[in-house]
C-alpha cells in the first residue's frame, strides 16, 4: 500500500511545465519539463495521510516534524516505516540486529533518503554514525538525500547533511544541482545558505542553465528572479544549448514580472540566441502585446539615452542650468533698464522670457519622463472609479511612463474612449482584502484615491473606507514590493482634530507613514473643482462660490482636480528629497502647473 500510494503521488515529467518550442528557441534544456518528484516516491514527505506540504503551504524548515502518535506498536514496524515516522529506538533495534544501513529498498531509495525527506535529524545522525553514505544516489531521479531535503524545504536538514559532508554541487538525474532545486522550489532561505557556503549564483546545471534562467522560465512572478539579481546573478549569461539569456527565457514563458525586473537591471534587448532571435523576436512569436510594448519602449529609450547630444547634456546639465539662470536674470535686468517709455514693449519681452522658462521646464520634464520610461515600472491605482482616480488614470496614460497599469477596485470599469494594451483590472472585496494580497504584488508605484463621504456611508462606513481599507491596501502594497506610495488626503488633515473627517485623514496618514515606504507622498488638496457625476449639493454650492474666487486666488480655498493629478504624475518623475513628503494645496498647485 505504501508503494502504491507513493507512486500515485509522483509528479510526472511535463505535468506542470509549458513547452515554448518556438522555432527551436525553447529554454527548456530538460526535455521540455522537469519532474519534481523524489525518485519513484513523489515529492511529498511520508507523513500520516500523505499530506505534502508543498501542495498546501511551505513547511517551516526550522522546525522538526511533529512526532505523530500511531495506534500500532512500533515494535512491529519495518525499518523504512520506523524511519519515516521517527521511531529512533526501533531503527536502532533493527540496525543492531544486522540490517545494513546502506542497503537501498527495491526502488533504490536508502534509509538516509527517507530520514532526510522527513526531517528526522536524530535518525540521520545515527545512520551517518553507522556508515550511511551521505551523497548516495537513489530513486528514479538519482537524487541524493540532500536533494530530497532541499526539495522539501527542510533548511535544518540541509545544514545538518552539509555538516556531514554532503556536496550540493552533485547533480541529480534531471541535471539539477542543489542551488537550482532550491530556486525551482522557491526555498530562498536554502538558496541563500547554499550561496553563503560557496555555491556560485551563476553555477550551471548539467544542461548549461543558471538559476536565474530557470527562475525566469519556470516560476511566474517577481520572485525568485528579484532575489537572484540581488545576489548579483548575471543578467546576460546564456545557456549552452540555445544561447538563450534569462530575458529570452522570461519572454518565452510569458513571465512579464521577471522580464520587467530583468529589463530594469539592464538586460540586453539586442542579445541574439543560437537562432539569431532577440527577446523582441520571441515576444512576437509568443504573441504577447504587453511584452512587445515593454521591450520596444526600453529599446527606444536606450537608443535615445545613448545619443551623443544627450550624453553631453546630461554630463554638463548642472553647468548649463547655471548659465541659463544667469542669462535669464541678466535679460530681466536689461529689459527693465531699457530706455523706452513703452511698458507694453517691456511687458511683451518679459512675457517672452517667461514663456521660454516654461518651455525649458517642460523640456526638462519630458527628459525626466523619457528616463523614467526606461525603467519599465509598474503602477496600480486604487479608486479609479472616483473623480480623482478617473482623471489620474487619463493623466498617467497620457504620460505613458509605466509599462503596466493595474486598476484595483470593487467592480470592473468600462472605458469608451480610452484603450490601453498595458491596462489591467483587478476586482477585489475590500472586506476581505487579505485574500487578494497577490493583486498588490510586483508594483513599483501605488496611487491611492480611495474615499467616500459620511453622508453616503455614515460615520462607521466612512472610517472603514477612508482609514481601514486604505491602510490595509497600503500594507499589502508595501509587502508586495511597492517603493513609492501616493496618498490623496485632505487640507487640514490632523489626527488630533475634533472633526471626524480631518481626524480620519490625519490618522491614516500617520498609520501609513509607520509602514516605512521608501518614499511616501501625501497630497492635501483643498476643495476639488470638478463636475462630479454623483450629487453632492453642499459641495456643488461651495464650488459655485469658489470657482470665480479661484481665478483670483488659485490656492486659497480650492484647486482644480486636474492640478492634483498632474502634480501626482510630475512628482512621480522627480527624486524625492525626503522619505515622507506632505504637499499642501499651494505646493500641489505649483507642481501641477509644470
Amino acid at each position: 500500500m505504501l508503494e502504491l500510494a507513493l507512486k500515485k503521488m509522483n509528479w510526472k515529467e511535463g505535468d506542470d511545465c509549458h513547452s515554448h518550442g518556438h522555432m527551436g528557441d525553447s529554454c527548456h534544456g530538460h526535455g521540455g519539463g522537469h519532474s519534481h518528484g523524489h525518485g519513484g516516491h513523489g515529492f511529498g514527505a511520508f507523513l500520516p495521510g500523505f499530506q505534502s506540504p508543498l501542495f498546501e503551504r511551505p513547511p517551516d524548515s526550522t522546525q522538526q516534524p511533529t512526532k505523530f502518535s500511531h495506534p500500532e506498536d512500533s515494535s512491529s514496524w519495518d525499518i523504512v516505516k520506523a524511519t519515516q515516522f521517527g521511531a529512533l529506538e526501533r531503527c536502532k533495534e533493527l540496525i543492531e540486529s544486522g540490517y545494513d544501513v546502506r542497503q537501498p529498498d527495491k526502488e533504490n531509495v536508502t534509509l538516509l533518503h527517507w530520514a532526510a525527506i522527513n526531517n528526522r535529524a536524530d535518525i540521520v545522525k545515527y545512520y551517518i554514525s553507522k556508515g550511511a553514505i551521505v551523497d548516495q544516489l537513489g530513486g528514479d531521479l538519482n537524487s541524493t538525500p540532500l536533494h530530497w531535503a532541499i526539495r522539501q524545504g527542510h533548511l535544518s536538514m540541509v545544514i545538518q547533511l552539509m555538516r556531514y559532508g554532503a556536496d550540493p554541487s552533485v547533480a541529480d538525474g534531471e541535471g539539477y544541482r542543489g542551488l537550482h532545486l532550491a530556486v525551482l522550489f522557491q526555498h530562498l532561505p536554502i538558496a541563500a545558505y547554499l550561496m553563503a557556503k560557496g555555491q556560485e549564483v551563476d553555477s550551471l546545471d548539467i544542461n548549461g542553465q543558471t538559476s536565474l534562467m530557470l527562475a525566469a522560465q519556470k516560476i511566474i512572478g517577481p520572485e525568485p528572479t528579484n532575489f537572484l539579481l540581488k545576489c548579483n546573478a548575471s543578467v546576460n549569461a546564456v545557456d549552452k544549448v540555445n544561447r538563450n539569456s534569462p530575458l529570452h527565457c522570461a519572454v518565452l514563458a510569458g513571465n512579464v514580472d521577471a522580464a520587467h525586473i530583468l529589463l530594469e537591471v539592464g538586460a540586453s534587448v539586442d542579445l541574439e540566441n543560437a537562432n539569431g532571435h532577440t527577446a523582441i523576436d520571441l515576444a512576437h512569436q509568443v504573441r504577447s502585446p504587453l511584452l512587445i510594448h515593454m521591450l520596444n519602449v526600453v529599446k527606444t529609450e536606450r537608443i535615445k539615452a545613448n545619443s551623443m547630444c544627450l550624453k553631453v547634456f546630461n554630463k554638463y546639465k548642472v553647468y548649463l542650468l547655471c548659465v541659463f539662470s544667469v542669462i535669464v536674470v541678466g535679460a530681466f535686468g536689461a529689459i527693465l533698464d531699457m530706455r523706452t517709455e513703452s511698458w507694453l514693449l517691456k511687458g511683451v519681452l518679459l512675457g517672452c522670457i517667461m514663456a521660454m522658462i516654461n518651455l525649458t521646464s517642460r523640456m526638462d520634464l519630458n527628459a525626466m519622463a523619457e528616463t523614467y520610461q526606461q525603467k519599465s515600472k509598474i503602477c496600480f491605482i486604487l479608486g479609479a472609479s472616483g473623480e480623482t482616480g478617473k482623471v489620474l488614470l487619463k493623466e498617467i496614460m497620457k504620460s505613458n511612463i509605466f509599462s503596466k497599469i493595474t486598476l484595483i477596485g470593487r467592480r470592473q470599469l468600462n472605458f469608451e474612449d480610452e484603450s490601453c494594451e498595458n491596462l489591467v483590472q483587478k476586482v477585489v472585496d475590500f472586506e476581505k482584502l487579505d485574500e487578494y494580497a497577490g493583486v498588490f504584488q510586483g508594483h513599483d508605484v501605488g496611487y491611492c484615491c480611495l474615499g467616500t463621504t459620511k453622508a453616503k456611508a455614515g460615520d462607521e462606513g466612512f472610517v472603514r473606507v477612508d482609514h481601514d481599507y486604505v491602510l490595509k491596501a497600503a500594507e499589502l502594497a508595501k509587502a508586495g514590493g511597492c517603493s513609492h506610495f501616493h496618498l490623496e488626503s485632505s487640507k487640514g488633515a490632523d489626527k488630533t482634530s475634533s472633526f471626524l473627517y480631518l481626524k480620519t485623514k490625519g490618522q491614516v496618514e500617520a498609520d501609513i507613514e509607520i509602514l516605512g515606504f521608501e518614499r511616501l507622498s501625501i497630497y492635501r488638496p483643498a476643495v476639488l473643482l470638478v463636475d462630479r457625476q454623483e450629487s453632492r449639493p453642499a459641495e456643488w454650492m461651495v464650488r459655485k462660490f469658489l470657482g470665480p474666487l479661484s481665478s483670483i486666488f488659485p490656492t486659497a480655498l480650492s484647486i482644480p482636480i486636474t492640478s492634483v493629478t498632474r502634480a501626482m504624475v510630475v512628482n512621480t518623475l522627480m527624486d524625492g528629497e525626503h522619505k515622507v513628503e506632505i504637499l499642501e494645496n499651494k505646493a500641489i498647485y505649483s507642481l501641477g502647473k509644470i
